[in-house]
């Protein structure tokens, strides 16, 4: 039986992964790193204002963007922030996109099903709502590798703040690195 894979061109060649990827406990700590700048909300503003896309993982910087009057293409949300349930904010968090896609993602691992939903909604014209049931902890990595050119990504980073990474080589070869390092 072969197993499908999801490829994603990047500058340096063509990279495949398996249907899902499960990430090492040694790899946690290299994730807790941002991948790109961490801002507060008036550098962000400015930030986002030279970006063509925009992707925001996480139901907190996606609402502080809608909160802003910024539209993201494509929102990326589980309706929890840090484990802990916001349903509460949930009918704010769903005014964003036109679009929704229903995925599922445990915590930990970035799922085929995960990774075809951010490929297509890179695709659509209209703003998507991707609705994880489960985690979207992981969510930034193929956000980043899959992005197109000039495309900014805002994610949280717990204690820390937000992380915004314009997905261009550099990005995508960090992503790259912790990417084959998944199991």
């Amino acid at each position: 039986m072969q197993m499908e894979s999801t490829r994603s061109r990047l500058d340096d060649g063509l990279i495949t992964f398996k249907k899902t990827l499960t990430l090492p406990v040694e790899l946690r700590g290299e994730l807790k790193r941002p991948l790109g700048e961490v801002v507060n909300e008036e550098q962000l503003e400015i930030l986002l204002r030279t970006a063509k896309t925009l992707v925001s993982v996480g139901d907190l910087s996606s609402l502080t963007l809608y909160n802003m009057g910024i539209i993201p293409d494509i929102a990326i949300v589980d309706f929890k922030t840090q484990r802990d349930d916001i349903s509460h904010m949930k009918a704010q968090i769903q005014k964003i996109g036109q679009i929704v896609i229903n995925v599922e993602c445990p915590p930990g691992i970035i799922t085929r099903q995960l990774w075809d939903a951010i490929e297509n909604a890179y695709q659509m014209e209209e703003k998507v709502r991707i609705e994880v049931f489960g985690e979207e902890d992981l969510a930034a990595l193929p956000c980043i590798c899959l992005a197109p050119e000039n495309t900014a990504v805002v994610y949280g980073l717990p204690d820390t703040g937000i992380v915004v990474v314009f997905a261009g080589k550099e990005a995508k070869m960090k992503v790259k690195d912790v990417l084959t390092k998944m199991k």
